[in-house]
């Protein structure tokens, strides 16, 4: 395994990943100097009660075909083949485990960032983490005593939602991503 000094975390369904999520992470990186950023397909989101439309195999090979030509960029599949629920802190000290020397960074919106402290073990993620909050349309950042983080502007007009409804501009989708999803015919 490449030594890495700086290593990112972006969980979420994917479902689809699309252009947005791949333009989150290059400014991500580089707004942190980043070495790896890991995309974290969940297998079912505590904070979703819908399971995602695509399946766990069909969201990890959209991503795949998405990040081929990213060389710092890398599919995980730690959420997806855990047995149980999937919790950050969990996938947190996984990757500190796994990366004990590097420092670890979690991609993530204003809207997951606004409700972290209710997920599960929030001290254990703000101990372990920074936080890259990507805010979208003015949104604005809270602040949070004893939490680190960086403000990430971002804007891009890709929906996941929109995706699965057929309702969306190609452009959105890598390529190998829309052949794939036309193939499987999965949000048809």
């Amino acid at each position: 395994m490449k030594k890495v000094d700086k290593i990112a975390l972006f969980g979420g369904t994917f479902d689809p990943i699309h252009d947005g999520h791949l333009t989150l992470a290059k400014q991500a990186r580089k707004l942190a100097g980043l070495d790896r950023i890991l995309f974290i397909p969940c297998r079912q989101s505590p904070h979703k009660p819908k399971a995602p439309t695509a399946s766990a195999e069909q969201r990890c090979e959209m991503i795949e075909l998405a990040l081929e030509h990213l060389d710092w960029a890398e599919l995980s599949r730690a959420e997806v083949d855990r047995d149980s629920a999937s919790f950050s802190w969990q996938t947190a000290e996984h990757f500190a485990n796994l990366y004990p020397s590097a420092e670890r960074y979690w991609i993530l919106g204003t809207d997951q960032w606004s409700n972290i402290e209710t997920w599960a073990e929030p001290d254990k993620l703000r101990d372990q983490l920074t936080f890259i909050v990507a805010m979208r349309n003015g949104d604005t950042i809270e602040s949070r005593t004893n939490w680190n983080y960086l403000p990430l502007t971002f804007d891009h007009p890709a929906s996941a939602t929109s995706i699965r409804s057929r309702d969306y501009d190609p452009a959105w989708l890598p390529e190998s991503v829309a052949e794939y999803i036309k193939t499987q015919q999965i949000y048809s």
